[in-house]
């Protein structure tokens, strides 16, 4: 699927190129919340190197990790930033 990087207050996703984020791929974040950030809060950093596709239920799903506290992707793709316009509608605290 990817790699996530994780650092003392974030973490850093970098799916590979033609993946597809599903509810199942998001499992591996609400492991990391459980197992590496257990009571602290952290943030989640998309870095979108790839271009692949992402089911925007998951952004539904995420929210519900209650010490996930930011949600950033970071894109140099114009695509990448047009997308996010859109996926902002399913999150929390839009």
């Amino acid at each position: 699927m990817g790699v996530m990087q994780v650092y003392e207050n974030y973490v850093i996703g970098i799916v590979n190129e033609g993946e597809t984020v599903t509810d199942l791929s998001n499992a591996d974040l609400f492991k990391i919340a459980k197992t590496h950030f257990k009571n602290k809060k952290f943030v989640y950093i998309s870095h979108r190197i790839n271009s692949y596709a992402v089911d925007p239920v998951i952004y539904i799903q995420a929210s519900k990790i209650e010490n996930l506290v930011g949600f950033a992707i970071v894109s140099s793709k114009k695509i990448a930033r047009i997308n996010l316009k859109s996926n902002k509608y399913f999150q929390k605290n839009h």
